[in-house]
């Protein structure tokens, strides 16, 4: 079977509505969107690959800053042995998404409308013992003891954007905000000064950290449902990915800038022929 054949098989394959979408760009020849299909598959793989290394090196980065940051902090006495997560501010402890000084509490729990308090640690911790125990019998780590970096594994990437100011209250006074709202924003822009800005030595600016990370949060989140990138401006999401990269560390980000092959994929993508 010719690989056009395969191609013209595995179209049918599609869902109708999806694949519009690539007849509607390539003016319904249906041998072009399918090789448009195959371009954007492997484009957003490659787009994969630079978020990966992003949330890798990010994760670490802000990690060893909250670790320090937070076993710096004074002990609450009887919070830090509470067997509810969300009880837990006691600080004193490099462990700081199970033990979160006050400051840190108000970060990484939240409180619903209807009072419930939600805890980032709890899930973590959920899906860490659960990868744990999901792992292969032969796997060296199958059953092994959950670890802070196995929780922290098991955060997702939108957490790690609200431990940040929000851009939204940036020329907001805070007087105008409501009481939970302002006590977050004033704890997540102590804690930038504090800690986390030693997390970007490159990048002095907290909002333009948070803007190249909500780039990478919404391009992760289309990859991930698998979502045309055909018009989506993807040099331009590579490029602020490499300057957040860039701001943790110039070596990594040149690096994964110069190993990636986005700009090389871009300049493939299929065109009719004349």
């Amino acid at each position: 079977m010719t690989q056009t054949n395969q191609l013209a098989d595995f179209g049918s394959f599609l869902a109708g509505a999806r694949f519009q979408t690539y007849l509607d760009c390539c003016q319904n020849d249906r041998k072009l969107a399918l090789a448009t299909y195959t371009w954007n598959s492997k484009l957003a793989a490659e787009l994969s690959r630079v978020l990966g290394h992003i949330e890798v090196v990010l994760r670490h980065a802000m990690d060893l800053q909250l670790r320090t940051w937070n076993a710096a902090q004074p002990l609450i006495p009887g919070q830090a042995n509470s067997n509810d997560a969300r009880q837990r501010n006691g600080g004193n402890s490099e462990e700081w998404l199970k033990h979160p000084a006050p400051l840190l509490f108000k970060l990484v729990n939240t409180r619903t409308r209807t009072g419930k308090i939600l805890s980032t640690y709890d899930g973590a911790l959920r899906r860490a013992i659960d990868g744990s125990n999901e792992r292969d019998p032969a796997h060296p780590r199958h059953g092994a003891h959950v670890t802070h970096d196995d929780i922290i594994a098991h955060t997702t990437f939108g957490f790690w954007l609200h431990l940040l100011p929000n851009p939204k209250h940036r020329h907001t006074p805070l007087s105008k905000l409501n009481q939970q709202e302002r006590a977050k924003e004033l704890a997540a822009r102590r804690l930038w000064s504090e800690a986390l800005s030693k997390a970007f030595p490159g990048l002095t600016n907290v909002y333009v950290v948070q803007y190249y990370l909500q780039r990478a949060h919404a391009l992760r989140n289309r990859i991930a449902h698998h979502e045309p990138l055909l018009n989506t401006d993807a040099k331009s999401y590579f490029r602020t990915s490499t300057r957040l990269l860039h701001g943790v560390s110039p070596a990594v980000g040149s690096w994964v800038g110069s190993t990636a092959e986005v700009v090389q994929i871009l300049k493939k993508r299929p065109s009719a022929k004349r």
